[in-house]
């Protein structure tokens, strides 16, 4: 099996409506109240980190989303942000590669305290 099936078959696809924006994402459970959520880049495709993913998968919550289709980058954070919301999670950590740093410097601008700790990858 290749490392990107291993990845599909051991993550479920699910999605979510937030104010009429379906966003889909993979988690490898939802039980827990501490995140690992990884917003792509410019791609805006979960799979993206598939290979570091695989490694956590026994270790953390994580969440890998894909950006719905908005036209505004205000209308996207604001959305991705009542998306972590909808989970009520305690922790929440980030991690963002190029444009999912972008948002995940626009969120903590939103709510500094709301994140525990972010991890910039190739930030822009």
């Amino acid at each position: 099996m290749t490392v990107i099936k291993d990845f599909m078959h051991k993550f479920s696809k699910q999605k979510r409506d937030i104010d009429q924006h379906i966003i889909e994402f993979y988690s490898n459970s939802l039980s827990s109240k501490n995140a690992l959520i990884f917003l792509p880049g410019t791609s805006g495709k979960a799979e993206t980190y598939h290979k570091i993913i695989l490694g956590l998968n026994d270790s953390f919550n994580i969440i890998a989303l894909e950006y719905p289709k908005i036209s505004s980058i205000d209308d996207l954070v604001l959305v991705i942000e009542e998306f972590i919301d909808s989970f009520q999670f305690e922790n929440v950590s980030l991690i963002g590669n190029s444009f999912g740093t972008i948002i995940i410097q626009l969120l903590l601008k939103r709510k500094p305290q709301r994140y525990k700790s972010i991890f910039l990858i190739n930030p822009l």
